[in-house]
């Protein structure tokens, strides 16, 4: 297989299967990292006999979730800033900008009002 191939893969955590989509390759271990397509999560250390073609069929239908990336956000910035604002506004509406979309990877810009309480 090769990134970016959609597969069924079986998931370590409930050895169940589910939509996917390669995400690297080691060579040194032989095994895979996938993306599950419709629950947003990654499964590291994937053996090839856990992955499965399928048909365009399945691969024409959308995923169910989309990764984010919030712009310019360094681990410090998201331990010190903006994990409280996610905390703080779980149940809010927040208003985003989406500054790119590639490879279903949506890049986001929050207005800057949000982090004007959290900032100092």
């Amino acid at each position: 297989y090769a990134i970016g191939d959609h597969v069924i893969a079986k998931f370590s955590e409930d050895d169940e299967h589910y939509r996917a989509r390669i995400e690297s390759y080691s060579s040194t271990s032989n095994l895979y990292t996938v993306y599950f397509l419709d629950y947003g999560n990654l499964d590291e250390n994937v053996p090839v006999d856990h992955l499965y073609s399928y048909s365009g069929e399945l691969e024409a239908i959308e995923p169910l979730v989309r990764r984010y990336l919030l712009n310019q956000v360094t681990i410090e910035t998201w331990t010190k800033t903006v994990q409280s604002i996610i905390e703080e506004k779980l149940n809010d509406n927040i208003e985003f900008t989406i500054i790119d979309e590639n490879n279903s990877i949506i890049d986001v810009k929050f207005d800057d009002a949000i982090y004007a309480d959290h900032v100092q």
